[in-house]
Parts: C-alpha cells; structure tokens; sequence
C-alpha cells in the first residue's frame, strides 16, 4: 500500500499557503481546472500563468478472481503561453497496485506532454463577454504525445499514439 508521512508543519505550512494563495488571487481571477485524469474543459489559463492541479485517484476491481486495488496521483501542470493557447505537462504520479494473494507494485507513472488551443467562448451572440447561458459550447482543440518514464510495471502502461480531443463547455441551460 502507498503510505504517505506528513508531520503536522508540513500540513500548517501547507494550510497557511492555500490560503495565502486564495487571498492573493485577484477578483477577475477564475479558475478552470482540467481536473487530472477526469475531464478536460476548453479553457486555458491565460498568458504568463502557471496552473497546478494535484489528484488522488483509486480502484478496486475484480480481475481473473482477484481483487484489485490501485491507487494513483495524478497532476496537471498548466502554463499559458497566451489567453488562447497553452501548454501542459502531466502524469500519474505515484502509483501503487496491489492484488489479493499477490505481491502488490508500486513506483512512477509515465509523463505526457500537450498543447491546448481555446478557439471561442462559445457566447453566442458573438460579443466576447463568454457568457455561455445562450446555449452555444465553448471549444478548445487538445493534443496530448504520452511518454513511457514511468518506473517498473508501471513504464509505457498508458502509452497512446499520438490524441487530438475536441472539449467543450456547455451552457447553463442544459
């Protein structure tokens, strides 16, 4: 099993950063995540910003009789080459995979990197204030290449040719 030791400096230090950072963001400021490893929005984050996003991802499954459990941290690293293009690099982070009446695994997963390109708002009324209760999607254009640097069993497990995946954001009204 994957066993993280935090002492409780690093979780005051920890506390007193997030809401630093909450503090500092400025009002216009709003975040789209991209959520690792779940969803991808339209969205970039601007030209000159940085963007982390840190997950915890698990599973238990059932695999020839075996229960299967996993455990993964996935991260997104986002940064705004301009207000409609940006750059990212992720993973799965450390992993750990152990079955039942088995030796489990554990150790690094591959790393990707990608470009997204926000192509409209998707305001409909063509005005660009984004307000998308007009029912039309935003839409953005993701390419993603994903490298097998991962460690052990772990190496080229998600390894994928070449991914192009249009996201949208819908309105309000659906």
């Amino acid at each position: 099993m994957l066993k993280f030791k935090v002492s409780g400096l690093v979780l005051s230090a920890l506390s007193l950063l997030l809401a630093l950072a909450g503090h500092l963001a400025q009002a216009g400021d709003a975040i789209s995540s991209d959520r690792p490893d779940i969803a991808d929005s339209p969205d970039v984050v601007g030209r000159g910003r940085l963007q982390l996003e840190l997950g915890l991802a698990g599973d238990t499954s059932k695999i020839e009789g075996q229960r299967v459990r996993s455990l993964s941290t996935p991260f997104l690293l986002r940064f705004g080459l301009s207000e409609d293009w940006g750059l990212r690099l992720d993973g799965d982070g450390r992993q750990s995979s152990h079955a039942s009446n088995a030796p489990g695994a554990t150790g690094w997963g591959d790393l990707g990197l990608g470009a997204k390109w926000h192509l409209g708002d998707g305001d409909g009324d063509g005005d660009g204030d984004g307000d998308r209760s007009k029912g039309m999607p935003a839409l953005g254009l993701l390419s993603h290449l994903t490298f097998a640097t991962g460690s052990g069993g772990f190496r080229g497990l998600n390894k994928k040719s070449p991914d192009w995946q249009w996201t949208t954001g819908l309105s309000t009204r659906f």
